[in-house]
This record gives structure tokens, sequence and C-alpha cells, in this order.
């Protein structure tokens, strides 16, 4: 071997093993949750909501997860089956997402954490995961986590999304009702800031067990029934899709960009046949304009 190519090896080696490693990690299914209006939402109480597998892809990566708790009610938070170069920190925030409640991590490398307390008050609470030593990255960083609701009334409660069927998209303000109690689902808007993982969402806290009948209903969807099974002591995940109803705004049979052009006349003044003038309203024509550039997508 000549001294250029022994050189060259020893180059290479010292980047390899003396520089900090440029190696890139698969991020988990729940990035991006770096920040805790991008937390992860966990469904306490469910027999669908497994624990969760995340990891640290990078020094930079924490993770945020969301739950809700009820007032006077205790909830074991915890972490588990850690990685070897795993070393846990919790943090529970309050609802604003900012102001530190509890935190934990007395333990080592390999070894999980738990926190069990006791929430005053109802609220959408927040959770900060990190890695004690942030360069341990990838590789062995892997942990379980897992909330539990340990003390407290248990009565049944329902949880889900509102979907648009066609996009997969989640649907604000539709109108979710069992028997006589109805709730809107949400905007994302919480605290002034928004949540991704909220969009669409709806909740129905403490209702009795037994088999009822889910009602979604907004004015630009079909209106869609669901039966619903709420068992004492759970919480059920039940996801509601709805068709949206298409405007046909020419009555000539089809959805096109036609009746786009008619909707933008008819509001623009221009003089129409009545059938086309009647009860077209800018929220039409956004829900058209959404069809159309859906379908051409999807082509």
């Amino acid at each position: 071997m000549n001294k250029y190519k022994a050189f060259g090896l020893l180059v290479i080696l010292y980047l390899y093993v003396l520089l900090p490693s440029s190696h890139s990690f698969i991020a988990d299914e729940f990035e991006d949750d770096n920040f805790y209006y991008d937390a992860v939402y966990f469904v306490v109480n469910s027999e669908d909501q497994h624990p969760q597998l995340h990891s640290f892809h990078d020094n930079q990566d924490v993770d945020w997860i969301m739950f809700h708790a009820i007032s006077g009610t205790s909830y074991k938070v915890s972490t588990s089956n850690l990685g070897e170069n795993c070393d846990i920190a919790i943090k529970i925030y309050d609802t604003d997402g900012v102001t530190l409640i509890a935190e934990r991590d007395k333990f080592g490398t390999g070894i999980g954490e738990t926190i069990e307390i006791n929430f005053k008050k109802h609220g959408l609470y927040h959770i900060k995961l990190n890695n004690f030593y942030s360069n341990n990255t990838g590789e062995n960083t892997q942990y379980f986590f897992y909330i539990e609701q340990t003390t407290g009334d248990l009565l049944g409660n329902i949880i889900g999304y509102v979907i648009n069927i066609d996009t997969n998209i989640g649907i604000e303000a539709v109108s979710v009702s069992i028997g006589n109690r109805t709730v809107k689902s949400l905007n994302g808007i919480f605290n002034s800031v928004f949540y991704k993982s909220l969009y669409g969402m709806y909740r129905i806290n403490d209702h009795e067990k037994g088999t009822y009948q889910l009602t979604a209903e907004h004015e630009h969807f079909k209106r869609t029934n669901v039966d619903v099974n709420v068992a004492q002591g759970e919480t059920t995940i039940k996801d509601l899709y709805l068709h949206p109803i298409l405007i046909d705004v020419d009555k000539n049979g089809e959805f096109d960009i036609k009746d786009v052009v008619i909707a933008l006349k008819t509001l623009a003044g221009f003089e129409l046949s009545d059938v086309h003038k009647d009860n077209v309203q800018f929220s039409d024509i956004l829900i058209i304009f959404k069809y159309l550039c859906f379908q051409n997508l999807n082509e």
C-alpha cells in the first residue's frame, strides 16, 4: 500500500470515528411533534389506544403528547421498555402548554419513568418527553408511552374525528348528537393556538353505558347516523365520515367548472335565469372549488 492510500484511509477513519456521526435515522410515526401545538393526542381508557412507540431520531428531537383530564381525577403517565441509549425525562404542563406542573427524571438510561398526578380542573394537558442525553439519537433510543386513569368516576366517553369521505380531511363545526346532548367538531383552536391534532375532533364526556345512535349534521354534508357502544370506564373511538352535498348550480345533472362560473357570475350580479340564482352563496363556491381541486389531484 502506498503512502497516499494509507493517508486516505486514515482520514476516512478519523471522519468516521472521531467526528460526530452524520448518520440519518428514520423518525417515528408521530413526528413532527417537537412543539406543544404539534402534540400527538392520546386517548385515555380506550382499548383501541395502545402504548405509543417513540424514539429520538436526532439531537433536536423532543416528543409532545396531549390528553384530556377530568377534574378531581388522577392519571399515571409512564414510559417503559426503553432502549439502552434512552434516558427519558417527563414534564407535564398545564392547559396553556407552558406552565410546568410536574416533572420526573429519577433513573438513568434504559429505565422507565412514571408520574402519578391528580388534576384539579378539567382540560387539555401537555406532556413533553426528551432524552436527557440529547446526543444519544437514533438506534436504541426508543421507548413506549402510556397514560391510564387511576381514580375518579369511570363513566363512558366518546371521541373521534369528523372526516370528509372524499378528501379524508377533518371537518369543523359539525353538530354531533347523542340523545339530547350535542357538541361541535373542533376548528383546532385552543387557547388561541392552532393544534393540527384537534382539527375536526369531537368529544362527548361522562355518558352512561349502552348502545346509542350518533348523528352528525352540517349544512354542506349529508346527515350521517351511526351506532356506538359506550362501555363503563372506557373511551370509545368513533370516527364519522360525511358525504359532501354536491351543488349542481346549472341543473344539468353534472358537477363541473361550469357550476363555478355560474355561481361566480350570480354573485357578481350578472343576469342569469332564476334557476341559476337560487340559493347560491359564497360558501357554495368554496365547496365546488375544493371538490374540483381534489378531483384533479386524483386524475
